[in-house]
């Protein structure tokens, strides 16, 4: 029983050092899967931040361009208005132009048709 005793601590001994090897390896493989995976995150945060980046600055060109549109849509505006104003004065002159105009043509047939009595 003697001899079996140092035989069974060196099995188990060597059972021990077969898990410690596979432990290691396998903490081995989480540190370098652990390494990757915040490789990538930080890949895709620099991707996301350089989107972020360009959102930003296209937003920033959009906002000049509102403010140098602003003006200019005003003026388009101010022009409408007075297009507008234009043509209601255009059409009531026009409007007093009519009558004017068929007010002195009955004044015209009026002497007219005076001329012409007294001329009978």
């Amino acid at each position: 029983m003697a001899d079996r005793e140092p035989r069974n601590v060196d099995y188990a001994l060597g059972r021990i050092e077969a898990q410690l090897d596979t432990i290691m390896q396998t903490l081995s493989q989480d540190r370098l899967a652990s390494a990757s995976y915040r490789t990538d995150i930080r890949k895709q945060l620099a991707n996301t931040d350089e989107k972020l980046g360009k959102v930003s600055g296209d937003m920033k060109t959009a906002k000049e361009d509102i403010a140098v549109m602003k003006p200019e849509v005003k003026s388009l505006l101010d022009r409408a208005l007075m297009s507008r104003g234009a043509t209601n004065l255009a059409i009531m002159l026009g409007k007093f132009a009519h009558v004017l105009s068929a007010a002195i043509g009955a004044v015209i047939v009026i002497l007219f048709e005076a001329w012409l009595r007294r001329h009978d």
